[in-house]
């Protein structure tokens, strides 16, 4: 085993322990350590490292994992390496680094998962009537029951910008011949939506309506073209120039979904789950705004106006708030 695996091993487990310690104090200098609760294992500058903090260590560990250090070796190894991570945080502080917006991050991220996890009480679970088992399978109904729908990408040709129905057939037939020679790339009729089509709500999403039943194919663009949709069988199958209400289309299958029709009998289970969840989602979001409460809070939203979203994305981690794609470790 190499000197930087056990480093690798025991960096997680001391991250928080590394973020408590963090402070904007200047480092280690030659005064005297600080007195600490627990047996002291080791001092580094002013911070002491116990038996009780080594001990906490290998207990996260996982059981195989543990047995290594039975090893006087491999404990002395785990002290090494709990020594090599403090000399490093310490000389992080000494820079600065502490006092960086990606680490105070870190530390906030640190300081909510403690605080989750020491006052929040999640231990007693939801359980979901039979009403709140009701009143969520019909307010998601179309999750449950739904007809078939197929997710079309269309490219269309509009009377009005091309002089007339004819002009647009034959743009239609002109663009749908040079599809015919990439029968195997189906992304080009994306391409081809992209550059020709006169649908400004998909144009930029290469022709993508996304995936609607009959009926709203019908309302939207008549029934000749959800007759077409409908016929095609396979994948990336293309159809032929479809006439429309105000144009004619190019049409291309990009997927399908079968009708689903269950009943709330067949879903329960999975049904009380899902209830469960928000149940428990809900409530700690409650947690959340008590909190929010008891701690004045300004939000300017005009400044807001102030933040241009890039094309492309800066670099360096995004960060995620607690509850919106982060784990805080409970769920949220």
């Amino acid at each position: 085993m190499t000197r930087h695996l056990p480093l690798l091993i025991l960096a997680a487990a001391l991250a928080t322990l590394a973020c408590e310690k963090a402070s904007d104090a200047p480092a280690a200098s030659a005064a005297a350590p600080a007195k600490v609760e627990g047996t002291p294992l080791a001092v580094v500058g002013d911070v002491t490292i116990t038996v009780e903090e080594l001990r906490a260590n290998i207990d996260r560990q996982p059981p195989m994992r543990r047995m290594q250090y039975k090893d006087p070796a491999k404990l002395k190894e785990a002290v090494d390496q709990m020594v090599r991570f403090e000399v490093l945080a310490q000389e992080g502080r000494a820079m600065g680094i502490h006092k960086t917006p990606e680490v105070r991050e870190a530390i906030n991220r640190a300081i909510v998962q403690q605080v989750i996890r020491q006052s929040y009480d999640d231990k007693a679970k939801p359980v979901p009537s039979e009403e709140d088992l009701v009143v969520f399978y019909n307010e998601n109904l179309a999750d449950y029951v739904r007809p078939e729908r197929v997710r079309i990408w269309h490219t269309y040709f509009a009377d009005a910008d091309r002089g007339g129905r004819d002009k647009a057939i034959a743009a239609a037939k002109a663009a749908l011949t040079k599809l015919e020679a990439t029968k195997s790339e189906p992304q080009r009729f994306a391409a081809l939506a992209r550059e020709q089509s006169d649908d400004p709500a998909t144009r930029e999403t290469g022709g993508d309506l996304t995936y609607l039943d009959r009926d709203a194919l019908v309302g939207a663009w008549g029934e000749a073209f959800a007759d077409a949709a409908f016929k095609l069988e396979n994948v990336y199958q293309r159809s032929g120039v479809v006439e429309g209400k105000a144009g004619v289309h190019l049409l291309q299958l990009a997927g399908r979904q079968r009708a689903v029709n269950k009943t709330l009998e067949d879903v329960r289970p999975m049904l009380t789950r899902r209830v469960a969840m928000k149940m428990s989602a809900d409530k700690f979001d409650r947690w959340v705004d008590e909190l929010q409460a008891k701690y004045e809070v300004t939000l300017h939203e005009d400044a807001l106006g102030k933040i241009v979203i890039q094309d492309s994305p800066a670099p360096g981690p995004a960060v995620m708030p607690v509850g919106h794609g982060a784990d805080d470790g409970h769920g949220h």
